[in-house]
């Protein structure tokens, strides 16, 4: 073999070390600890949109109402077919004879049929029909848009709950330095002879309080991104990463107010039931009137009597004269459904308004306490440095210090908790007047 005889050489030892080592690294590549990139807020709503059964399933419906369209539109098209039978009958029947001789009743008879159906009047039944037809497209389609505006928001709350929790944990891993710091401290002053024991016992039950939150956080942390994982579909790890003050700045109120009375895919969807409630009334009255049409046939049969081929036209009428109160009726409960439909418009067009209102609130409440939050965390960092500095030089006590650390652990988590809600709140103000989707991805709404 080659090997073994280049290993008798010291050039045969060191090819045969570099053979050996690529061949290990091509046989065992080195496993890569790096951290998966984080999934932006806009890739997590393009993922939900592409990848939720429920949206699927939605759009679905859309497929289905077109489908409704065209046979509500076949209603007033001709109808062509042909019909036909062989029939063996028991004997013949004929009369006349030799060349004379006509059959009127075949041993073995056969005939068919062509006929040609039109629809010429209906009292507009087939038209109002295919008028609903295409409203309930309209309707589906916004059913669509409204399923796209929940399912962007609830992903887009996961998803900052998400960022929040990692933000939070990042925070309690920053408290337990704090702990910690101030323990080496007091064992400094515990060796100088400058404090007592208790100093330095209560630096290390901070440490282990700040040691639960820490684990706490963790836990929140991986519960949260575990939900994100399941609303978008995704296995193994995942990062996430603040968004920061990424949105537009927010139109006026009137302005806002106006655009979700004209962009609200639920108010939309009930104006669209009322005008397919309204179009039920007019297609239940047209049962008052006559169903007209007109019948072209063609017949081919082997009987010779009185010919075996002829055509005829027919023109057809059926008009209704008494219906037990049915059609009345009919025209009562159409009624009344559209009256709910009305009534619900009305409820929809507070609704909408109302959640708009509150939305503003939520948002300006978040801006005020994210303004509060930052000057809170901006004093809480000064008083906790005087007090450490106060602390080193024995002029404040463990208990002042341990204060201070508390105020500034929890002014942290107001913060984060605050700029959280805030981007929360921005996002729920775009829910509202149904323009979510327009401000997370508009290169898909264009």
């Amino acid at each position: 073999m080659i090997i073994p005889a280049l290993r008798k050489r010291p050039l045969g030892l060191l090819l045969s070390a570099v053979l050996w080592l690529s061949s290990s690294a091509r046989a065992e590549p080195v496993p890569s600890n790096s951290i998966p990139p984080a999934l932006s807020l806009q890739a997590a709503a393009a993922r939900a949109l592409a990848a939720n059964p429920e949206l699927a399933s939605a759009q679905a419906g859309v497929a289905v109402a077109e489908a409704e369209k065209r046979a509500a539109f076949a209603a007033v098209l001709p109808r062509l077919g042909i019909t036909g039978g062989l029939t063996h009958n028991s004997k013949e029947v004929g009369f006349g004879s030799g060349k004379d001789r006509r059959t009127v009743l075949p041993l073995n008879d056969w005939n068919a049929r062509l006929t040609l159906t039109q629809p010429l009047y209906a009292g507009f039944r087939d038209i109002y029909g295919f008028k609903q037809a295409r409203q309930e497209v309209s309707r589906a389609g916004e059913s669509v848009r409204a399923a796209e505006e929940s399912l962007l928001f609830d992903v887009a709350t996961q998803y900052l709950g998400a960022v929040e929790a990692s933000e939070l944990f990042s925070v309690e891993t920053k408290n337990r330095e704090l702990a910690e710091r101030r323990k080496k401290l007091a064992e400094d002053l515990f060796a100088a002879g400058e404090v007592t024991r208790l100093d330095v016992l209560r630096g290390e039950s901070a440490i282990q309080a700040s040691t639960r939150r820490w684990m706490e956080a963790e836990q929140q942390k991986g519960t949260a991104l575990s939900r994100l994982r399941i609303a978008l579909a995704l296995e193994g790890e995942l990062a996430v990463t603040n968004p920061g003050d990424f949105l537009p700045p927010l139109a006026d109120r009137e302005k806002l107010l106006a655009q979700a009375a004209g962009e609200s895919a639920e108010l939309k969807s009930a104006q669209l039931n009322l005008e397919i409630a309204e179009l039920d009334v007019k297609r239940a009255r047209g049962a008052y009137f006559p169903v007209v049409g007109l019948q072209g046939t063609v017949v081919e049969q082997k009987s010779g009597f009185p010919t075996s081929s002829y055509s005829q036209v027919a023109l057809l009428a059926q008009i209704p004269l008494f219906s037990g109160g049915e059609t009345r009726a009919q025209v009562t409960a159409a009624r009344e459904r559209a009256r709910q439909a009305e009534l619900y418009v009305e409820a929809t067009r507070r609704r909408v308004r109302e959640g708009v209102e509150t939305a503003l609130l939520e948002h300006d409440t978040a801006v005020a306490t994210l303004e509060l939050a930052r000057q809170q965390l901006a004093v809480a960092e000064a008083e906790y440095e005087q007090t450490f500095a106060l602390y080193q030089a024995q002029e404040a006590t463990s208990l002042d210090l341990d204060a201070a650390e508390v105020s500034l652990a929890a002014a942290r988590r107001d913060l984060v908790s605050a700029g959280i809600r805030k981007t929360l709140a921005e996002l729920g103000v775009r829910y509202t007047t149904n323009t979510l989707k327009a401000t997370l991805l508009p290169e898909v709404t264009r």
